[in-house]
């Protein structure tokens, strides 16, 4: 198995008789940014935490990291139509 990008897998898996809407675009942008975060900014501010408050604190970052998540998402709308009950957009165009 290849050691590919999340991102890549992600946006790529659409199939292509879907027209493009940007949405694989942003679902990439999203990913990346959480797999840069979650890669290199969270390590390295788990290490100052520990470094200077002390190893046991550092189960704070990871509270603080979910409460935001959390508070997030209460703020996020539902936009599926089947949740929302509006009629699903069509693809096919009638002529």
């Amino acid at each position: 198995m290849k050691n590919e990008p999340t991102a890549t897998v992600e946006s790529n898996s659409a199939a292509r008789t879907r027209p493009f809407t940007g949405q694989e675009y942003v679902e990439s942008l999203r990913v990346g940014a959480g797999e840069i975060f979650g890669g290199g900014v969270a390590p390295s501010l788990a290490g100052f935490i520990a470094q200077h408050y002390g190893i046991q604190n550092i189960l704070y970052l990871a509270l603080a990291g979910v409460s935001t998540g959390v508070v997030v998402c209460l703020f996020l709308k539902e936009t599926a139509p089947r949740k929302v009950g509006a009629p699903a957009p069509s693809l096919v165009t009638s002529s």
